[in-house]
Parts: structure tokens; sequence; C-alpha cells
């Protein structure tokens, strides 16, 4: 190694122990949004959201709830995490010390087929099998602007188009139409193959 390289080396090891790592994301807020009342849950039963005061909602901030897949943060964009379907219809803000209190926001197990008009394909899975979270915040794409609630499971509605997942009665049934259809194949080859009397 030649003494430039050496000496660049030895510089930016420096630098790193000065400045220390340089993190990719801010942390996930302490302060958590609170669901009340607490679960189990089901699909569109309405809660009160609230946030208590805090330094991370600004203001009279325009403000968007979301229900979000849990967890919130990952390699992926925020909102592909966020069902934008399930932003609140009102308008709300935060009050000066940045608390927020929503009543009324209703909670859906995801996909919902009957209020939202999501196919199963549709993302992110809410159910009692993939917990989700609600979202507070304004700008989504810096996670120093949001909030979100402890984890949380909530039981999907009659109609609702599930996860992809067929039903066990469904699955069973497979192998058996499976077989009457091979049955009959079987059945219309041989009267084919069977010579004519005459």
């Amino acid at each position: 190694m030649s003494a430039r390289l050496a000496v660049a080396f030895f510089l930016s090891i420096l630098a790193y122990v000065a400045t220390g790592p340089v993190a990719s994301a801010a942390p996930p807020p302490s302060t958590v949004a609170s669901i009340s009342p607490s679960g189990p849950y089901a699909s569109g039963q309405l809660v009160t959201v609230t946030v208590p005061p805090n330094p991370i909602l600004r203001p009279d901030r325009s403000l968007t709830i979301e229900e979000c897949a849990d967890p919130p943060a990952g390699r992926f964009h925020w909102q592909r995490r966020c069902d934008t379907r399930t932003k609140q219809k009102v308008h709300v803000t935060e009050a000066a010390d940045g608390s927020v209190t929503l009543v009324g926001y209703p909670l859906y197990a995801l996909p919902d087929a009957g209020t939202l008009g999501e196919t199963w394909r549709h993302r992110p899975a809410c159910d009692l099998s993939h917990p989700c979270v609600v979202m507070v915040g304004w700008d989504f794409d810096d996670p120093g602007h949001r909030i979100w609630s402890a984890p949380f499971l909530i039981a999907p509605a009659d109609g609702n188009p599930g996860t992809g997942t067929p039903e066990v009665p469904y699955v069973l049934a497979l192998p058996v139409i499976a077989l009457a259809i091979f049955g009959a194949w079987v059945v219309l080859r041989r009267r084919r193959a069977a010579p004519l009397s005459g």
C-alpha cells in the first residue's frame, strides 16, 4: 500500500470515528398513537385515534391518517406499505402541542371488498395473520414526520376477499373435483376406443 493510500485510509477512519455512521433514516418516534377501545377489532369498527403532545407533528399541518402494514418501516417506499383508501374522510390538524384526536376512524381488514372495493391481490394485507398499524403524519416520505400505533390484528368482515388463500372446504374439494374430471376423461376414452357391435 502506498503512503498516499495509507494516509487517505487513516484520515477516512478518523472522519468516521469523529462523525459516526450516517443514518439512512430517522429512528422510529418514541411517541405512539393510541387506538380506543382496545382490541380485538372487527373490520369496519369505528375507533378513536389519539396522539399525545409531541415534538414530531407541527402545529396546523394537514395530517393524513392511514392503515399500514407492520412493520411500518423498511426498504420499500412508505406508501407501498399503506392503504391510501383508508385515509380519513375529514380534515385533521394537530394542536399547538402536536396532539391529535380523531373520533370515528374506521379500521378495516384488508383487502376490503365491501367498502373499499379491493380485490384479494390488493396490498397491504391486514387480518388475523397480518398485523397492521395506524399511521398519523405529514410528508410520508420523511420518517421523522409520522407517528404510528402499536400493531394490531383485525377480524375480516363477511364478503372480504381475504389474502388469496382459499377457505379449507374449497381446498378439500379440489382433489375430488380433479378426480371426477379425470374419471370422466377415462370413460370417454374407453367408449371411443371400444369396437362398434354390429
